[in-house]
């Protein structure tokens, strides 16, 4: 009996145990299945700081050449809204972290002194002490976005983003202090930034285009093209399309209205680097002539793993047309087309009123500390879908590269852009 009974007790401890151990087991399960929902969240945050935060540089580098009250009321807006993202998103990642704090508190003061400078523009010009303050904003931002660069780099998500983001950020030693408490910010009502509609987009170019049957395209595609082609799909939306693919390598993609070429895209690898990017570009321009794209010519070309991709736009009585834009893909190897686009001048080329009565570009004023290179005059998209008639600015400022938009009427800078600098930069060609 005293047997059957410790027998009984060591199966209840066995049961005891095996419960225990599948209760801490799913504990445990749970644990880390909320961990990792924890670290995907600041992933998530921490990736979207740091794409607010690179905003953020980015416009307070232009505005150190921007010189005209509506493209610095942009700017600043531009700041401000990113700045407000930035704080929700580092917000996620504080806790009870002091050195993130910090700079949630350092990005939220930017984000309101630049509203409070977009409010004074165009009526109160940016004074000097302002620029120079902006300026020293810039330079603890751009610190800012390499630690955060620099904590992404060093850590895998599962092994601490919290403390490598801490560690990172501590760095900075005190660099926030120089953007003190002394400016008195004026109180302000938030609205919101602006929301555009959505844009119609219209195929100009195809408008009176007859309609081509499947086979007549595939007939154009191998006598045109060269290529042996093989029906895939039809597609509608705003270009209405016919899909072939092309000898297991690629597609192409055939409007039904005109039959037009759109896209093109094949892949293979590319030999020896053997024709230089002017080579290229000559190339490029020569075959988009012999597609029927006419008056169109390259003006920006830049080189990635022995490719050169081109963006070819369209010219007239010497204005570039930015929204008549062909994007050409080209290896250097044999100089074989690998791809091309032409959505962007199948939407926006149509005839045009010329461009007439513009002021002379020796009137064209930039910032001074812009060195400038070029200046030509050239029709730019919009945001609202309208097209504007400007200089455009070629020029370099501490090694960087910028593009400023004058219109050419008024004189007002509408635009500033600033090349990327890495190792596929490309170059505009004049």
């Amino acid at each position: 009996m005293k047997k059957l009974e410790k027998i009984c007790t060591i199966v209840g401890v066995l049961l005891l145990v095996a419960g225990l151990s599948l209760t801490l087991g799913f504990f445990v399960e749970r644990e880390t299945h909320y961990q990792n929902i924890l670290n995907a969240n600041h992933a998530k945050a921490y990736y979207a700081s740091l794409d607010a935060v690179s905003d953020i540089e980015m416009k307070l580098n232009k505005l150190t050449v921007a010189s005209g009250s509506n493209v610095e009321k942009e700017l600043l807006n531009d700041v401000w809204m990113n700045s407000e993202i930035a704080v929700v998103n580092l917000g996620e990642l504080a806790g009870k972290n002091d050195e993130i704090e910090k700079v949630t508190k350092f990005v939220n003061q930017l984000g309101d002194y630049s509203y409070y400078l977009s409010s004074k523009l165009p009526e109160e010009p940016i004074d000097e002490n302002e620029r120079e303050l902006l300026n020293e904003l810039y330079k603890i931002t751009e610190e800012l976005l390499k630690e955060l660069i620099k904590a992404g780099e060093s850590v895998n998500i599962n092994e601490g983003l919290y403390v490598k983001l801490d560690e990172a950020v501590a760095t900075l030693k005190g660099v926030f202090d120089m953007f003190n408490n002394s400016i008195d910010y004026p109180e302000m009502i938030y609205d919101g930034p602006f929301s555009d509609g959505l844009i119609q987009r219209d195929a100009k170019y195809l408008v009176g285009k007859d309609v081509v049957d499947r086979e007549s395209v595939e007939g154009y595609i191998t006598s045109k093209l060269g290529f042996s082609a093989s029906f895939l799909e039809e597609i509608n939306g705003n270009i209405p399309s016919y899909v072939f693919t092309i000898e297991d390598v690629g597609s192409v993609t055939i409007s039904k209205q005109g039959c037009v070429p759109v896209q093109y895209a094949s892949s293979r690898d590319v030999g020896e680097k053997a024709h230089s990017q002017e080579e290229c570009i000559a190339r490029a321009e020569s075959f988009i002539a012999g597609l029927g794209f006419a008056g169109m010519r390259a003006v920006w070309a830049s080189e990635s793993e022995d490719l050169v991709y081109i963006n070819l736009a369209y010219e007239e009585n010497g204005v570039i047309y930015y929204p008549d834009l062909i994007k050409v893909k080209i290896a250097q190897d044999n100089m074989e087309i690998m791809g091309f686009d032409t959505t962007g001048f199948i939407y926006n080329h149509t005839e045009r009123t010329a461009v007439e009565g513009v002021k002379d570009k020796s009137e064209v004023k930039v910032s001074d500390k812009l060195s400038v290179t070029s200046i030509r005059l050239a029709v730019i998209p919009t945001e609202w879908n309208k097209e504007i008639a400007t200089y455009e600015v070629a020029g370099t400022y501490e090694g960087k590269i910028y593009y400023v938009y004058v219109d050419a009427f008024s004189l007002e800078e509408v635009k500033v852009m600033r090349v990327i600098m890495d190792e596929n930069q490309g170059a505009l060609i004049s």
